[in-house]
């Protein structure tokens, strides 16, 4: 419980900061170059707040077998190493839901909800990525 709160205080502090220094970066037209900082600090700042009011000592009671320990933390530093590597074959929408998928699996959440978060996240980086930002699928 002590180090979710300290997670969530450090994504509170690092989104506000990450918000707050992208208003110093250069305005374009259109999507600049402060758009990411943004979205990230926004993202960091809201799951800080979920995580500093979410106990998840109910869920983890509940989500069945889960990997413990180095095995889970090998297992993903492996992903996060190697996800980068699937872009370019994979398209950037489809490395991110899988690498969000694969995590959310790896941290004992339900498949229901594991499709649900790269479901997410594969429309939420299309939508800016692709769409708004105009980088190639």
């Amino acid at each position: 419980m002590l180090w979710a709160r300290i997670g969530a205080l450090l994504s509170l502090i690092l989104g506000t900061l990450a918000i707050g220094l992208s208003f110093g970066l250069p305005k374009i037209e259109g999507p600049g170059p402060e758009l990411f900082p943004r979205i990230l600090g926004l993202t960091l700042v809201l799951a800080g707040g979920w995580l500093a009011f979410h106990s998840g000592d109910e869920e983890a009671k509940e989500s069945g077998e889960k990997l413990i320990g180095w095995a889970q933390a090998l297992l993903l530093s492996l992903l996060f190493l190697f996800a980068p590597m699937t872009v370019s074959q994979l398209g950037l929408g489809v490395s991110a839901a899988l690498a969000a998928g694969f995590t959310t699996w790896l941290c004992g959440e339900s498949w229901l909800r594991t499709l649900v978060v790269a479901g997410v996240l594969w429309l939420f980086s299309y939508l800016v990525f692709t769409r708004l930002l105009g980088v190639p699928g």
